[in-house]
């Protein structure tokens, strides 16, 4: 007869299955599936960058104007977020007007108290405490002016879309041209020789990004909103703004390149 020991057959099973799952064994894929799954995965993005499509001079257009319009709607809530506070800061100050009108009227009672106080201790020989005021409240902060809408001015957006295309056949990101000079050293010989006077005012927002498919002009310009600086320029006292861009097509994706002008004359 065969003698099995339970125990033991029991510990080698736990070797055999369970620890290797503790060990992380049991968290890899069986042999062929990570292949078919990558390649699954690979035919899923061919087929993604084939649909890839480079929008023509219109549709681009139409893109570039889009953002603009974002740019005013940015500023339209803006303004929405300021006028509010304004209302709050008109309601405040009202209240503190009303304080300050009653600190007045006490501080005039106070003061005949005081001339009642100072004769009647000049009378005994004493001396005379210091008077006493109320101190009236200061009133909050100025109001915030309203932002007027940006007009998209053609010559500009034309800077935009070279400013655009110049970084991606250059392959930098920055905010001075392909030599390294300032980028708006180089806009203002435009305004130039356009015969227009410079403005008081500029700042430049710039973008670029990869993907399948350009994204909407509502995305772009809220990924611009996401950084402090850039959202600065979008809310500035400008009025005037250029929007532009270049977008290629790279080993099956798109390639952007955005840039956006502000103008204060």
């Amino acid at each position: 007869m065969i003698h099995v020991n339970w125990k033991r057959c029991v510990v080698f099973v736990l070797l055999v299955v369970w620890f290797p799952h503790m060990c992380g064994a049991g968290d890899r894929p069986p042999k062929g599936l990570a292949k078919k799954l990558q390649k699954k995965y690979d035919q899923m993005a061919k087929g993604t960058q084939s649909s890839a499509q480079v929008p023509d001079a219109k549709d681009l257009e139409e893109w570039n104007e889009g953002l603009a319009e974002q740019v005013n709607l940015s500023r339209d809530e803006h303004n929405r977020r300021v006028d509010a506070a304004n209302k709050a800061i008109i309601a405040e100050n009202a209240e503190i007007d009303r304080k300050n009108a009653e600190t007045a009227r006490l501080n005039k009672l106070r003061a005949l108290l005081y001339l009642k106080v100072k004769a009647g201790c000049l009378a005994q020989g004493k001396p005379v405490p210091p008077p006493v005021e109320l101190t009236p409240e200061q009133p909050l902060g100025e109001i915030s002016p309203q932002l007027d809408n940006l007009k998209r001015l053609s010559f500009l957006t034309q800077f935009c879309e070279q400013r655009a295309k110049e970084m991606y056949e250059h392959n930098y990101f920055d905010h001075v041209t392909a030599d390294g000079k300032p980028w708006n050293t180089v806009l203002f010989s435009w305004v130039d020789k356009n015969g227009l006077p410079r403005p008081t005012a500029w700042a430049e927002n710039i973008q670029k990004g990869t993907g399948p498919e350009l994204p909407t002009p509502a995305v772009a310009n809220a990924r611009f909103a996401q950084s402090a600086g850039h959202y600065r320029n979008m809310i500035g006292l400008y009025n005037r703004i250029g929007t532009g861009s270049y977008v290629v097509k790279v080993d099956g994706l798109l390639v952007w390149h955005v840039v956006e002008m502000f103008f204060y004359w």
